[in-house]
């Protein structure tokens, strides 16, 4: 195993490390979001299922941007930037009060989620031997499934539904992953695809 971890770019470790810690992060908090909304902010039950699924509806419309962005500008640019964005909403939710906000931020988040995601595995792709690719996605999804059992699992102990310091901790996160990203992509350069 040792020696086909090796075959892996630094790069494609490095996505599928800060998978794993950004998955735990988002899912420490997101899915709280709702408890949080009904209970500390007050909002109606009906009106708090329809901004949890405003990230998923501008999701489906907005995957089919993503992989055409990332093909024209270059996979770099559009994951920092998604990251980017990503670390305002998460902040944005820690600060926002009123319901037009949470339904903007959580809209921003599918559009990230979107973007980020396609990009991040057409990276992937791009970077890794046809022969490592399953094993190259298969951390991927392990790395994905580790975050996600655990975050909202840390989540709860550290009171995400009456908290936003979850959220804050997600942007801080999500800062030193762009910032790790950032300095890779700088040290080891991608060329634009045609």
């Amino acid at each position: 195993m040792k020696g086909k971890l090796q075959n892996i770019h630094p790069l494609g470790m490095t996505i599928i490390i800060g998978t794993l810690f950004a998955r735990f992060a988002t899912s420490m908090s997101i899915p709280f979001l709702a408890i949080y909304l009904t209970t500390v902010k007050g909002v109606s039950a009906g009106m708090t299922g329809a901004i949890i699924g405003t990230s998923a509806l501008v999701g489906v419309f907005a995957s089919f941007i993503g992989g055409n962005l990332s093909d024209r500008f270059g996979r770099n640019m559009i994951i920092i930037w998604s990251m980017i964005v990503w670390v305002f909403v998460f902040i944005g939710f820690s600060l926002a009060d009123h319901v037009l906000s949470f339904f903007l931020l959580n809209a921003l988040n599918g559009l990230c989620r979107s973007f980020f995601e396609p990009t991040s595995r057409a990276l992937l792709s791009d970077l890794t031997k046809p022969g490592y690719r399953l094993l190259v996605y298969n951390l991927r999804y392990g790395a994905i499934n580790v975050g996600v059992a655990i975050g909202p699992l840390v989540g709860l102990q550290i009171g995400s539904a009456k908290s936003t310091i979850p959220f804050l901790v997600a942007a801080g996160v999500y800062i030193l992953y762009t910032a790790i990203l950032a300095f890779q992509f700088k040290k080891y350069p991608i060329e634009k695809r045609k």
